[in-house]
């Protein structure tokens, strides 16, 4: 009882240093390439879990400073996931430009859940409504035992909004 209460207590410690850690990120203050890194550095810190990433993002002022803020919303939002629920051991994260949408994809190797059967969370609300105020598209799949994925694109700007 005492191992599981305190495995307990250090995840609770886990979760809260990772919620304040992502607060402390402005989007202002830095380019988008160098807020992911920092929050990748910080899950790195708080779990033992290894990351393979493939960020390729040009020229960062074609992109709209909104959809750079929910690009790292969403990366928080996901990870804050990963880190409480999964229990994975590695996980993929890809951020690529193209044909003027940006497009992320989350994958863990966790223990995955059946999204038949699971209510989604406010996590997982938070990323649609995200999504769906830039008129984006998120997919997210998940299988128990195998993880989950999330996939976002996002368009860079919207040229209606001159």
């Amino acid at each position: 009882l005492t191992l599981g209460h305190a495995l307990i207590e250090k995840a609770i410690e886990e979760v809260k240093g990772l919620s304040k850690a992502l607060m402390g990120i402005s989007k202002e203050e830095k380019q988008l390439n160098e807020a992911l890194e920092e929050v990748l550095q910080q899950v790195m810190t708080l779990q033992d879990i290894n990351i393979d990433k493939r960020i390729e993002l040009p020229d960062e002022n074609l992109i709209e400073s909104k959809v750079k803020t929910t690009i790292l919303r969403i990366l928080q939002e996901q990870l804050t996931n990963v880190v409480k629920h999964a229990d994975a051991k590695n996980l993929y994260i890809s951020v690529h430009f193209k044909d003027n949408n940006v497009a992320l994809s989350i994958k863990d190797d966790g223990k995955g859940f059946d999204l038949q059967t699971i209510k989604p969370g406010l996590g997982f609300q938070n990323i649609k409504s995200r999504v769906a105020s830039l008129q984006g598209q998120v997919f997210i799949s998940s299988v128990p035992g195998d993880g989950c994925e999330i996939h976002v694109v996002l368009p860079v700007n919207n040229t209606g909004a001159g």
